[in-house]
C-alpha cells in the first residue's frame, strides 16, 4: 500500500503505511526539508516517457487519458491481484475477460473507500475506464476513490 503517496508519507513518519484522506497535493516539506513525494505509479512512468518520448506514451490509452494504470482485482473473481491495463479499456473487459468474474449486477469503484466508491450497474459495463468518462459516471462525492 505504500505506493500511494499518503501511505508512503505515513510510513516515512514511522506510522503504519495506510492511505489517509489527503489534500490536493502532497506536503511540500517533510521533516523541515523539501520533498517531492508522489505516487509510485507516477514515478514508474517518468523514465520510459523521458527515454521514448511523450508521443510514445500517448499511443497507449484513450485520447484524453494516455498510458496505463494499475488496477486491483478483488472479490468473488477467478483472477485476483494487480493488473496493468491501458486507460480506456472497458469495465466489461476488466470484469469478465481479466478478472473472470461471475455475473454481477454492479461493479464497486474505489477499493480504498469501500462502499463510498459507488457502484456501476451492469448496463454501464461498456464504459471505458479513463479519468474523464468516470468523472461523468461516478458521483462527485466518490471521485476521489478512483484517482
Amino acid at each position: 500500500m505504500c505506493g500511494e503517496e499518503t501511505a508512503l508519507i505515513a510510513s516515512l513518519e514511522g506510522h503504519a503505511g495506510r492511505p489517509r484522506p489527503r489534500r490536493r497535493s502532497p506536503p511540500e516539506r517533510l521533516w523541515s526539508s523539501p520533498t517531492n513525494i508522489n505516487n509510485v505509479e507516477t514515478w514508474y512512468n517518468v523514465a520510459p516517457i523521458v527515454y521514448k518520448g511523450p508521443a510514445w506514451f500517448g499511443e497507449t490509452g484513450s485520447a484524453k487519458s494516455a498510458g496505463t494504470k494499475v488496477f486491483s482485482l478483488v472479490g468473488k473473481v477467478t483472477n485476483t491481484g494487480l493488473v496493468e491495463m491501458p486507460l480506456g479499456t472497458s469495465l466489461k473487459t476488466f470484469i469478465y475477460d481479466v478478472a473472470r468474474a461471475h455475473r454481477r449486477p454492479a461493479r464497486q469503484g474505489g477499493a480504498d473507500r469501500g462502499p463510498s466508491g459507488g457502484c456501476i450497474p451492469r448496463e454501464m459495463f461498456d464504459t471505458p475506464v479513463d479519468y474523464e468518462t468516470l468523472a461523468q459516471l461516478v458521483p462527485s462525492w466518490a471521485r476521489a476513490a478512483w484517482w
